[in-house]
């Protein structure tokens, strides 16, 4: 898929926490998913200069990229949201949930979710 054919993503629905409330943990990637906005040769297909304007959007407002393969939509049941290992590696110490895991609980590290197989109807859509 070239540039010019870059699909855009869905900004409507709201991203999973990325901390537990009851344990205080905050959850990053401890790898880069397999499709990661951050890996070479724009695998998820972002419009050119998409990927700057997330992190510069996530950064102005204090927050994160949560990875896309711990969006419901995308993962398997039962995955839990996890800030992305390419925008923690990128912007670590600006990030306000990795300076503040420290303070309030703890930072933890979670493997990427498995690829979730899609669904019959989602192969004939």
């Amino acid at each position: 898929m070239k540039y010019s054919e870059a699909q855009t993503e869905p900004d409507d629905d709201p991203a999973p926490a990325v901390a537990d409330p009851a344990t205080g943990e905050v959850r990053v990637l401890a790898d880069l998913c397999g499709t990661c906005i951050y890996r070479q040769g724009n695998l998820m297909h972002l419009a050119p200069g998409r990927l700057r304007q997330l992190a510069q959007e996530a950064l102005a407002r204090r927050g994160h990229i949560v990875c896309h393969s711990t969006l419901p939509a995308l993962a398997p049941s039962g995955t839990k949201g996890a800030i992305c290992r390419g925008f923690a590696n990128a912007h670590g110490s600006a990030i306000f949930a990795i300076r503040m895991a420290p303070l309030i609980g703890r930072l933890v590290e979670v493997p990427p979710p498995p690829a979730r197989d899609s669904t019959p109807e989602e192969r004939n859509a």
